[in-house]
C-alpha cells in the first residue's frame, strides 16, 4: 500500500512540475483548489477568438472568483470577469466567456489569470498562463530594389509577396518624396490568393519616364489582418553628365555645359562643369557650396575675379571638394558680377546622403560607457593634454619578461576618434590614429592635419542647432588655448566623454540631461564648433 501512495503521490508531484514548465501557474492539491479540463492559449494571432473553459473546485467555499487579461506590465486589461458572489465550492469557467474578449488584443504580450478567494481569507493562483499575440504579415523575397538610376533608364521589378491569409488589394510603385503621395507609377491588384509575383507590376511602372528628384518605391499589401508597407526604399535619379538646363537670372548671361549634383553617397565626389558666358564684362565669379539650414557658405567656395565675358567653371572643381561633404542638404550657387550688378547664374539643390557610422559610433561610445568591465589604460606622455582614451576590456597578463601588460589594447588616441575606429569599424581613422598623438590644438593647421580628423570632420560650419547623433563637438569654452575637450552628441541633449587628463582616461560616461546647458554655453564662444563624420 505505501507503494501506490508514494507511486501516486510522485505522479501528483510530476504533474503539477509539467504545469509549471508550459507556463502554467496551478495551486498544489494541499491549498484545497484544483482545476480541470479548462483551455489556456500560448500564440493567438491578432483577431483570434479564444473560448473560455474549465471547472475550478474547492475544498473551501469558493466566495470570489476574478478571471481575465493582464497586459506585460502586470495590470490587469478591460477584458476582466470578477464575480464576488459566487459562494459555491465550484464554478464553471465558461461564464467568464463573454468578458474575455481574446479577439480585440493588439500585439504583444499577456497573462490569462484566474484567481480565488476562499471562505478562509485565502486568494489562490489558479492559472497564470503566459501568452502572445501576432499580427500574421506579408512577407517580400528575392525582391529588386532601385537605388540611383539615371534618367531616362529603367528598371526590372522582381520578388515574390507571401501571405498567411489571402491578400486582398496590392499597391506597388513609385511615391513622390517630398509630398508622400503615388506617382503615375503605379500598378494594383487585388490576386485574392496567398502569393503574388511583383514582376506583374513591372509593366506598369515605368521608372524610365520619372524626371530627376527623390522617389520611394514601395510595396503595401492589404489582408484581413489590415494594411502592411512592405518595402519602402528611397532612391533617386539623376542626370549628372549631361547639361541640366540651368538657367541664370540674368538674360545677359549664358550657361553652356553646365552640370550640377542631385543626389549622391557620402564620400563620392562630383565635378562641376560648363561655361559661364556675359554679355558685358565679368569682375568676379563665386561659386561654392551653400549649407541650406543656415543658408551659409561652406568652406568649399572659390572667389577670385575675373577679366573678360567668359569663365571656365572647370577652374572652381578643386575647391569644391563635394566628396568632403557630411550628409545632409545643400545649393551649388555660383554669382557672376558684372558691370551692371551681382547675378545668380546656378542654385541648384542637391542632397547627400548620410553615412551610417555615425550612429554606429554612437552605439559603441554607449556600450563603453555603460560596460563596468571596462578597464581604462595610462600612458604618460608629455605635453599630452585633451580627452585621450586609452584601454581595455581584457585583463592584464604577464609576458616572458614578467611585465604586466594588457593582452589587447586600444591604441591611445582621443575617445571619439576610438568610437569611429572602433566602432564605426573605420580602418583608415584607426591607422591614422595610430601614428601617434592627436592634440586638440586650437589652430586649424595644427588641428586638422591628423587625417582620422580630417575624415571626422573639418565642416566648421555647422553649428549647435544642427546637432544630430555621431557629431563631435570642440569645446573649447573650459580650456586655455592649447588644449580643448571633444565629446559624441548622442541625441535628445545627451552626450558621451571621456574624462581624465594625458593619454590614460580616467571615466567614460553618458551624461544625461547635462547636455543642454552645455551645448547653450558652446554657442556663446565662437572658437567652439561642431564637426560631422563625412564618409
Amino acid at each position: 500500500m505505501s507503494n501506490v501512495r508514494t507511486r501516486k503521490g510522485f505522479i501528483a508531484l510530476m504533474l503539477v512540475i509539467m504545469l509549471l514548465m508550459s507556463g502554467i501557474s496551478v495551486n498544489a492539491a494541499s491549498s484545497g483548489v484544483s482545476i480541470k479540463k479548462y483551455s489556456a492559449p500560448t500564440t493567438l494571432k491578432t483577431g483570434q477568438k479564444f473560448v473560455v473553459k474549465g471547472t475550478v473546485s474547492s475544498t473551501q467555499t469558493i466566495k470570489r472568483i476574478e478571471v481575465g487579461i493582464v497586459n506585460s506590465s502586470g495590470k490587469w486589461t478591460s477584458y476582466k470577469y470578477d464575480n464576488k458572489k459566487v459562494n459555491a465550492k465550484s464554478f464553471n469557467l465558461s461564464k467568464a466567456d463573454k468578458k474575455l474578449k481574446f479577439g480585440k488584443l493588439a500585439e504583444g504580450i499577456y497573462y490569462y489569470r484566474i484567481y480565488v478567494h476562499t471562505a478562509d481569507g485565502k486568494t489562490h493562483t489558479v492559472l497564470d498562463q503566459k501568452f502572445t499575440v501576432k499580427t500574421p504579415r506579408p512577407v517580400v523575397s528575392d525582391c529588386t530594389q532601385p537605388d540611383e538610376l539615371k534618367i531616362g533608364k529603367g528598371f526590372s521589378l522582381k520578388g515574390k509577396i507571401t501571405s498567411d491569409t489571402k491578400m486582398t488589394k496590392v499597391e506597388i510603385g513609385v511615391v513622390n518624396a517630398d509630398t508622400g503621395k503615388w506617382t503615375a507609377q503605379k500598378y494594383t491588384t487585388n490576386p485574392k490568393a496567398k502569393t503574388f509575383n511583383i514582376s506583374k507590376a513591372d509593366s506598369a511602372v515605368h521608372f524610365g519616364r520619372l524626371e530627376c528628384g527623390f522617389y520611394t518605391y514601395r510595396i503595401v499589401a492589404k489582408t484581413s489582418y489590415g494594411t502592411f508597407t512592405l518595402v519602402d526604399k528611397s532612391f533617386s535619379v539623376v542626370d549628372p553628365e549631361s547639361e541640366n538646363n540651368l538657367k541664370s537670372e540674368s538674360p545677359n548671361i549664358k550657361l553652356s555645359g553646365c552640370n550640377a549634383p542631385v543626389i549622391y553617397n557620402v564620400g563620392k565626389d562630383f565635378k562641376v562643369k560648363g561655361t559661364v558666358n556675359a554679355e558685358e564684362g565679368i569682375n568676379r565669379i563665386e561659386a561654392g557650396i551653400v549649407f541650406e539650414p543656415t543658408n551659409k557658405w561652406t568652406d568649399y567656395k572659390y572667389d577670385s575675379p575675373v577679366i573678360g565675358k567668359t569663365f571656365n567653371l572647370n577652374k572652381v572643381a578643386s575647391t569644391l571638394q563635394f566628396s568632403k561633404l557630411p550628409g545632409g542638404t545643400y545649393y551649388y550657387r555660383v554669382y557672376v558680377h558684372t558691370e551692371s550688378g551681382v547675378w545668380l547664374a546656378i542654385n541648384r539643390k542637391f542632397k547627400v546622403r548620410p553615412s551610417n557610422k555615425p550612429q554606429a559610433a554612437v552605439d559603441w561610445a554607449v556600450n563603453i560607457a555603460n560596460d563596468d568591465t571596462f578597464n581604462y589604460g595610462e600612458k604618460p606622455i608629455a605635453n599630452a593634454i585633451g580627452c585621450y582614451f586609452c584601454g581595455t576590456n581584457e585583463k592584464k597578463v604577464k609576458n616572458s619578461g614578467g611585465d604586466e601588460r594588457y593582452a589587447k589594447t586600444y591604441v591611445c588616441m582621443t575617445f571619439v576618434g576610438a568610437a569611429y575606429a572602433h566602432g564605426a569599424g573605420d580602418p583608415d581613422i584607426l591607422k591614422a590614429c595610430q601614428r601617434g598623438k592627436m592634440t586638440l590644438y586650437e589652430t586649424n593647421d595644427n588641428f586638422t592635419k591628423f587625417s582620422c580628423w580630417m575624415k571626422i570632420g573639418a565642416c566648421k560650419d555647422l553649428t549647435i542647432k544642427d546637432l544630430m547623433p555621431g557629431d563631435v563637438v570642440i569645446d573649447w569654452s573650459d580650456h586655455n588655448d592649447n588644449n580643448g575637450h571633444a565629446f559624441i552628441y548622442i541625441g535628445n541633449n545627451n552626450l558621451v566623454e571621456a574624462s581624465g587628463g594625458g593619454w590614460g582616461a580616467n571615466s567614460i560616461g553618458v551624461k544625461t540631461g547635462t547636455a543642454a546647458t552645455r551645448l547653450a554655453r558652446l554657442g556663446s564662444d565662437s572658437r567652439n564648433y561642431v564637426m560631422r563624420y563625412i564618409h
